[in-house]
């Protein structure tokens, strides 16, 4: 009897730790909503270009009871900036659907122009004057420029320093024509081109309007400047 009754209780512990361990696998990991998290926030910086990611998810609660998914792990995350803290939703639709929203800090560099030298404002960049730097993405503006060639034919709005990391708002495309420059006048009336001597009173680079006089005439007019320095007037 004694020994019917200690197998008994061997076959009821085998059951209980059965039991244990089918609960324990219903459990979903923390470390996979983490991962699962960091590897979104990884995947989005790439898209966007920049380097040597590194991710952290913060704040998960190692106590937190959520049933395990029957199926790989669902993230998403609101369009924008990359780096620095971002949020990722992580989310699960079976068994019993939940969601959990994971803060992740990010960390990379990314590719940005610098100026080798320092250089005179004014200048009409060329790819010389330039070269690609890796910097820490949190450091930079915004308006950074990542390639050479969108920096090259710009002009710069003011002195600049050697290694300055350069920005849209530094830059401007030049000028066509400078203010008291004389140029051409060029008119359009009835399909005949006339063409007229002028005196520009403000600066301007291709495409913008600007104020001129008719050298003849005295006449004040405002035209278009156009590629090659002449201004077409109305």
């Amino acid at each position: 009897m004694s020994a019917i009754r200690q197998l008994t209780t061997a076959l009821l512990c085998a059951g209980a730790l059965c039991a244990a361990g089918s609960a324990a696998a219903e459990v979903q990991s923390i470390a996979a909503i983490a991962g699962a998290a960091e590897q979104h926030a990884r995947s989005d910086a790439q898209r966007q270009g920049y380097r040597d990611i590194q991710t952290r998810a913060l704040s998960l609660d190692t106590r937190l009871k959520l049933q395990a998914c029957g199926h790989a792990l669902d993230t998403f995350a609101s369009p924008g900036r990359s780096v620095g803290r971002t949020t990722v939703g992580v989310r699960c639709h079976t068994p019993k659907p939940w969601t959990l929203y994971v803060p992740v800090e990010v960390k990379a560099s990314v590719n940005t122009v610098v100026l080798r030298d320092t250089t005179a404002r004014g200048t009409v960049l060329t790819a010389s004057d330039l070269r690609l730097e890796k910097r820490p993405a949190d450091s930079l503006h915004g308006g950074t420029l990542s390639t050479v060639d969108a920096a090259v034919g710009k002009q710069l709005r003011r002195n600049l320093r050697a290694g300055t990391t350069l920005r849209l708002s530094m830059l401007d495309d030049p000028q066509a024509i400078a203010r008291g420059q004389s140029t051409l006048l060029l008119s359009v009336i009835n399909n005949i081109e006339v063409v007229m001597s002028g005196t520009a009173l403000t600066g301007g680079a291709a495409g913008d309007t600007i104020k001129v006089r008719n050298t003849q005439s005295g006449r004040l007019l405002e035209g278009v400047v156009l590629d090659d320095g002449r201004v077409l007037v109305n």
